[in-house]
C-alpha cells in the first residue's frame, strides 16, 4: 500500500485485534485498567462535571495539578498508548469496555483492516498558554469560554506540522 497522502488522508493497512468487557463493576474497574497498562499513557476522561486530560501511569493517577476523580464520576474514557487503547463508559450503575489492540505489523489473532490515517484539528482557537508553575501542560481554550489543559508544554506543540493555530490529534478511521 502507497503512503500517498491526499488531502491530508493516507491509507494504510493495520492489524487489530478487539476484546469487549461487559458489566464491569465500579470496584473492578481502576483493578481491569492497571492490569492492562502497565507503561505510560495518555488518559481522557469525560466525568459528570467536567474533562480530564492527562499522561498516565499505574504509579501515578493523579491529573494536572493533583486533581484526581472518583470513578463513579466516568461517562466515559479511553486510556491509550501507540499500541492499545481502553475506552470505557458507563451503563447506569456498571461500565462495558473495549480494548483495542492495533500493529501495522501482524499481531495474533488480529483481523487485518484496510484504514484512513487523518489528522483532527481539536476545537481551541486559541494555544500556547503556559500554565503558570508548570511548563509541562498548555491550555488551550475558544472564544466561548471552554477550555482543555493538554499535558504537552508548549515547545512541543509548537513542533508540531502545523500550519494554523490549531492542535491536531491523529486517528484512525
Amino acid at each position: 500500500m502507497k503512503d500517498k497522502v491526499i488531502n491530508g488522508l493516507k491509507l494504510a493497512k493495520l492489524y487489530s485485534k478487539v476484546t469487549i468487557f461487559n458489566d464491569i463493576k465500579l470496584n473492578e474497574l481502576k483493578t481491569n485498567i492497571f492490569n492492562i497498562f502497565n507503561n505510560k499513557s495518555f488518559i481522557a476522561a469525560w466525568l459528570d462535571h467536567k474533562v480530564l486530560i492527562d499522561k498516565f501511569s499505574p504509579e501515578d493517577s493523579d491529573f494536572f495539578n493533583n486533581q484526581s476523580f472518583d470513578f463513579k464520576h466516568i461517562k466515559q474514557m479511553r486510556i491509550f498508548n501507540k499500541e492499545q487503547e481502553f475506552f470505557v463508559w458507563r451503563v447506569k450503575r456498571d461500565f462495558k469496555a473495549r480494548l483495542r489492540k492495533d500493529s501495522f505489523d501482524e499481531i495474533q489473532d488480529a483481523e487485518k483492516k484496510i484504514v484512513v490515517i487523518a489528522k483532527q484539528a481539536l476545537f481551541g482557537t486559541d494555544f500556547g498558554e503556559e500554565i503558570k508553575d508548570n511548563i509541562n501542560y498548555t491550555k488551550i481554550k475558544e472564544a466561548r469560554g471552554t477550555e482543555l489543559i493538554l499535558p504537552f508544554n508548549k515547545k512541543k506543540i509548537n513542533k508540531l506540522d502545523n500550519n494554523f493555530n490549531r492542535i491536531f490529534i491523529k486517528t484512525y478511521k
